[in-house]
């Protein structure tokens, strides 16, 4: 019976973090042909989050991210983006991150 108990509790935990892991924010930072582009996170000028939905220019799609979030007063000036070393995505960097001023 303990076993059981435990098994059920520790099964209801596991939900419990997952479910908490997936509720991510999702800020759409404008379109590029047709198609919409975003950050899996609330703006800010902490942000630092690989953008999504790029068509084809990495640069291209996170500069129109970062101009779309600014002139939305979301982020402030002096963001950035940055690949990552492997080349997996490219990252909107906000202006209060280390070496963004």
């Amino acid at each position: 019976m303990i076993k059981k108990t435990i098994c059920q509790f520790l099964v209801a935990a596991a939900i419990s973090v997952f479910s908490i892991n997936m509720a991510v924010a999702t800020t759409y930072c404008g379109t590029i042909d047709g198609k919409r582009i975003k950050v899996e996170a609330e703006a800010s000028d902490w942000i630092d989050e690989k953008v999504h939905g790029c068509p084809g220019s990495w640069e291209a799609c996170c500069d129109k991210c970062g101009s779309y979030l600014q002139n939305r007063n979301a982020i402030n000036g002096g963001w950035n983006c940055k690949k990552d070393w492997l080349s997996t995505g490219i990252w909107l960097r906000g202006c209060e991150l280390d070496g963004n001023t």
